[in-house]
């Protein structure tokens, strides 16, 4: 039965990946000479099982750890929180120039020109990972006949998870053109516009999409399961299967209540606010644009029901603009989001112990508690969420859970197979497993610089005031970083902030398209 969910596995990997049909057929001629050269391997192993295994918890011996990219992208990560963005930019840069373009250099590279005051750069940065996006998901479709649940299945029949190309986690993917459409509003474009236009568009089709694959992926597993019942080592197996699912559960009930706070980790407010900006600023030269604006604001406000800036906006914009004053929006990205991390453990099946890992997002903790624009002595802002991107992460990992039990039912049938041609070699094959086990890793790429959580204040000031002074603040109202920002004279302004601990970096746009 353990070679069984293998060889389903790679069933669905022939039928929707043409291309990988030989790589598929000989795995599955692999599986069946061991089958039919261990006849009683099962049986002798489920006995085992029976004899020797009790406590099957107390054997786990559970880790979580930084792996693979994951760990590689730690040394940057510490210089992001430093506050020494430009070293930081400068290694993200060495990379993507020495590498073929792809999506996540792209997009780290995108944001860390962000925080180094680069708006241009990160325009082209997220230009090159959209433009690639589109490439290989056009290709993967129309060449190789790669689905989101065909990567899936290869990723699970063959270990590794790093094995296909990386075009990001939806939510992922929507946070792109997000960030794009702010480097937009920072060279003072319009493009910003269609920008975030785009990204609302998007994020419908990724929600519609991850809809399917999830349910594809539901259907594979209930048939696994019935299919496991039908023989005692069957029923082992599944039982197996339900203890290590048990054990993933745990970790990520951990961050149910934060992951249900959001209503999808692919629908947030941040598309339809940023298109509330846009439109706002467009409406001082056509106020008839103004209602545009409310609308935006609106369904942000639908998506978003306990921000105050946001009812702020649908209620003040409703009204005419105060004369001879500027408007000024500032959008601040705090902290950094989930940790992507390996969870491991060890497994009793059969008489032995197998290895299971499995991606793992982690919090980070942020000292921030606030973050307050004041002129001098007086308030004239303090920031409210917009997007909880802590939240939308969580909320996609434990929407990933069917999946997660596709991984660890294919993961069990591998290993007990692989193992039982590493047991029969001795020596050798001790070696072999060492070896395997180490490049048999889950897929830790993820936007590793991504903040913890996206925050906004909107405001008018006096065409008097110069300067405004932006502050972050503890959960004890204790300063943390403060930085002061030079107003355009004779434009509206929208200003970028990146907060991490006590450091605080702000850039504000250049002339807008609109006065």
């Amino acid at each position: 039965m353990y070679f069984n969910y293998c060889k389903q596995i790679i069933y669905w990997v022939i039928l929707l990946m043409p291309v990988h049909q030989a790589f598929g057929f000989d795995l599955l001629n692999t599986l069946q000479t061991i089958q039919q050269t261990m006849p009683n391997a099962n049986k002798s192993a489920t006995t085992a099982s029976n004899n020797q295994i009790r406590d099957w918890r107390s054997q786990t011996n559970q880790q979580i750890t930084y792996e693979d990219y994951s760990k590689d992208f730690q040394a940057v990560k510490k210089l992001i929180a430093g506050g020494q963005m430009s070293q930081a930019y400068q290694i993200k840069k060495k990379a993507f120039e020495s590498e073929e373009p792809e999506f996540l250099n792209s997009v780290e590279l995108g944001l860390l020109a962000m925080d180094t005051a680069n708006s241009k750069g990160a325009v082209d940065a997220f230009f090159k990972a959209e433009r690639h996006l589109k490439e290989i998901m056009g290709r993967s479709v129309i060449e190789d006949g790669v689905t989101d649940l065909g990567t899936e299945l290869i990723s699970a029949a063959t270990g590794i998870g790093d094995l296909t190309e990386y075009k990001g986690e939806p939510y992922e993917r929507i946070l792109m053109l997000n960030y794009k459409s702010i480097a937009y509003l920072l060279n003072g474009e319009r493009k910003a516009y269609n920008v975030t236009r785009r990204a609302i568009d998007w994020q419908n089709i990724e929600k519609k999409q991850f809809e399917q694959k999830i349910g594809e992926v539901k259907k594979q597993v209930s048939k696994q399961e019935n299919e496991a019942t039908t023989d005692e080592d069957g029923e082992e197996a599944s039982s197996a299967s339900s203890n290590a699912f048990s054990l993933i559960f745990d970790q990520y009930a951990r961050f149910r209540k934060k992951a249900n706070s959001v209503k999808s980790a692919y629908i947030n407010p941040f598309g339809y606010y940023m298109a509330g900006i846009v439109q706002e600023f467009d409406s001082f030269e056509d106020s008839s644009l103004r209602d545009n604006a409310r609308i935006s604001y609106k369904k942000a406000a639908d998506l978003n029901p306990r921000s105050k800036v946001i009812k702020q906006s649908v209620k003040q914009v409703a009204k005419r603009p105060p004369r001879n004053k500027r408007l000024v929006h500032v959008i601040a990205a705090d902290g950094f989001a989930p940790e992507k991390k390996t969870f491991s453990f060890m497994l009793p099946v059969a008489g032995q112990l197998i290895s299971i890992k499995t991606p793992l997002f982690e919090p980070v903790p942020s000292a921030v508690k606030w973050i307050v624009i004041k002129s001098g002595k007086k308030t004239l802002a303090t920031l409210s969420p917009i997007a909880d991107i802590e939240a939308i992460t969580l909320r996609h990992q434990m929407d990933m859970l069917p999946v997660q039990r596709m991984r660890v039912m294919a993961s069990i049938g591998r290993n007990i197979g692989e193992n039982m041609v590493w047991n029969s070699l001795g020596a050798f094959g001790s070696l072999g497993k060492m070896m395997r086990e180490d490049f048999a890793n889950p897929d830790m790429r993820a936007w590793m610089s991504l903040p913890k959580q996206i925050s906004a204040a909107r405001f008018y000031v006096s065409k008097w005031v110069k300067n405004i002074k932006i502050i972050s603040y503890d959960k004890r109202w204790r300063v943390l970083a403060t930085k002061k920002v030079k107003l355009n004279k004779k434009s509206h302004n929208f200003i970028y902030v990146r907060s991490i601990e006590k450091s605080l970096n702000a850039q504000i746009n250049k002339k807008l398209w609109v006065n």
